[in-house]
């Protein structure tokens, strides 16, 4: 069995882009202002199965009847772990991008600077923020503000917004080919300035695939009207594959500030995350996690949201679940009958997710670590 990595990308957006994640709005299909990770993952996987795949685009793999054989769905689909929201990159000594950032983060109305406060400590400590700063100048209540810009949690440096524009479509009829009457919308499409970043957690075996996507010059394709030629993005490699044990041995002195300070875990959602579980009237979803390997959860600091997505295998609407947006933070405190928490699996979680494994893999339940203030 091959180590798990994460391997860094650079994407270079060629076209605008338009990034849907959600219903559209009367006649007005708005666009997120990054990459999404189940975006991200689903297009490299694409262009993974164009290498793979003697059937190209004619035979979905849900349908295949080679699906019990093949190489794809049996070993590269499973080996990617997990792929992060491509933002724009930030040039700090050690970026760490967040499209929602902490909830816990507030701003003032009135000066223009655009500083970030954390004001995520006393929200732990005291349960609220009353009296916390969030302005040098200004301390007034009226004045303060969630702050909701994209931002680096590393160095507190708000993220390049993209540019955002509308574009008009029309519906063509199937039959005659001519347009059909009285529709008409509209799609937000999004212009990113620089590059942007993404990271992928993959078997070390499968970097292969990732390697020939760079050396080649391949093109990955994200979001909606292809057909348009939006959403075309260059993959650029930075640095080679680190392996996660690595990684997690860089985050235990972070693990063990935790729980020196506050006895327990801060985790900040990175994606929507949920838990579904067997209750008294059946099946139900909630918006966080309730147990992760010995730590209970104990604090919440967020809001709850539905999501959903689309079968392919029979052309259907999956069920909505509840679940935490992104941005939501939580704590999570050691149960005393779990013995002392392991720093080195705490610290993994921000490479694999919590909570179940079939949410995972639609890239929910991703996490970070909270930094902690210094």
């Amino acid at each position: 069995m091959s180590r798990t990595v994460r391997v860094e990308l650079y994407l270079e957006p060629l076209t605008e882009a338009a990034l849907r994640e959600q219903l559209p709005a009367r006649n007005i299909h708005l666009s997120e202002r990054y990459v999404t990770g189940k975006k991200m993952r689903g297009a490299l996987l694409s262009a993974i199965r164009r290498e793979l795949c003697p059937y190209g685009e004619n035979r979905r793999c849900i349908n295949c009847q080679d699906r019990a054989t093949c190489d794809f769905t049996q070993s590269v689909i499973p080996g990617v772990v997990q792929v992060t929201g491509a933002l724009p990159a930030c040039d700090c000594d050690s970026p760490l991008e967040l499209a929602h950032p902490p909830l816990t983060w507030a701003g003032c109305k009135v000066c223009t600077d655009g500083r970030p406060y954390d004001l995520t400590e006393e929200i732990i400590i005291n349960g609220s923020t009353a009296g916390a700063r969030f302005c040098d100048t200004h301390d007034e209540e009226c004045f303060r503000r969630p702050y909701t810009r994209p931002v680096c949690i590393s160095c507190k440096k708000p993220l390049t917004m993209p540019h955002k524009e509308l574009r008009p479509g029309i519906q063509i009829d199937d039959r005659t080919g001519s347009t059909v009457t009285g529709v008409l919308f509209f799609n937000e499409t999004c212009t990113f300035e620089g590059h942007l970043r993404t990271s992928v957690v993959i078997d070390e075996d499968l970097c292969q695939y990732l390697d020939r996507l760079v050396d080649e010059n391949r093109m990955v394709m994200v979001g909606a009207g292809r057909g348009r030629g939006w959403g075309l993005m260059q993959l650029r490699k930075v640095g080679q594959p680190k392996g996660i044990d690595g990684l997690c041995d860089e985050l235990v002195p972070l693990v063990e500030c935790h729980l020196e300070r506050f006895g327990g875990i801060i985790m900040i959602a990175r994606s929507p995350v949920a838990e579904v579980r067997l209750g008294d009237s059946g099946w139900e979803s909630v918006p966080y996690v309730e147990r992760i390997d010995g730590l209970r959860l104990e604090r919440t600091f967020g809001r709850a949201t539905t999501v959903s997505g689309w079968a392919l295998s029979t052309g259907l609407q999956r069920p909505m679940i509840r679940a935490a947006i992104p941005g939501s933070v939580f704590f999570y405190r050691p149960e005393e009958s779990a013995g002392k928490p392991e720093p080195e699996k705490i610290a993994r979680y921000e490479f694999t997710g919590i909570g179940e494994e079939l949410l995972r893999n639609s890239q929910l339940n991703q996490v970070v670590l909270w930094r902690c203030n210094t």
